[in-house]
């Protein structure tokens, strides 16, 4: 379970990294401190929870299973991502654009 959680923050990382790397000086800092103030406000609260409340946590199914789609329709969008920035990269040309490609220009917004 630990080995997941573990692949989940690293998947995550990135994945915010290379989200970010695309944005504006001004953009990337209104993040930044967006994400401090975030880490200020929650760390009491993560403080204050017990390794064995988490447990329980992550060893309800249900849970897990949500949580599981959710990172599956997020690796999705990025790997989506990433082959359409190696399209515009070696400026690959397609008429009519693919749909996926329509889907990761609004997910390149978000």
């Amino acid at each position: 379970m630990e080995t997941l959680i573990m692949v989940m923050m690293i998947v995550v990382g990135i994945n915010f990294i290379l989200k970010i790397s695309f944005l504006r000086t001004w953009q990337f800092v209104a993040i930044l401190l967006l994400c401090a103030v975030a880490v200020f406000v929650s760390v009491d609260w993560a403080s204050q929870q017990s390794r064995a409340q988490i447990s329980a946590w992550l060893a309800q199914p249900k849970l897990m299973a949500d949580t599981a789609v959710v990172l599956s329709i997020d690796i999705l969008l990025y790997i989506a991502f990433c082959l359409s920035e190696v399209r515009n990269l070696f400026r690959i040309k397609s008429h009519p654009k693919p749909l996926w490609q329509k889907v990761v220009r609004i997910f390149r917004r978000i």
